[in-house]
């Protein structure tokens, strides 16, 4: 709930204050796409072994 609500929210917010200022200087379309693909597939891959991870709360390693 906190990195849904919270920290997405802050981290976007922080990005397009950042792009609008014009930083960082080597980030051009391309470069944007391609962040934009990569960031997208380690999210996938991270909430698919989320929903297929069984969590049981004595399994306190499945914080991190």
């Amino acid at each position: 709930m906190l990195a849904f609500f919270v920290l997405a929210p802050t981290a976007a917010a922080v990005i397009g204050y950042r792009a609008s200022n014009g930083k960082p200087k080597n980030f051009d379309c391309e470069m944007n796409w391609t962040a934009f693909i990569a960031i997208g597939a380690v999210a996938a891959i991270i909430t698919r072994y989320a929903v297929h991870m069984g969590a049981k709360d004595d399994a306190w390693w499945n914080l991190l």
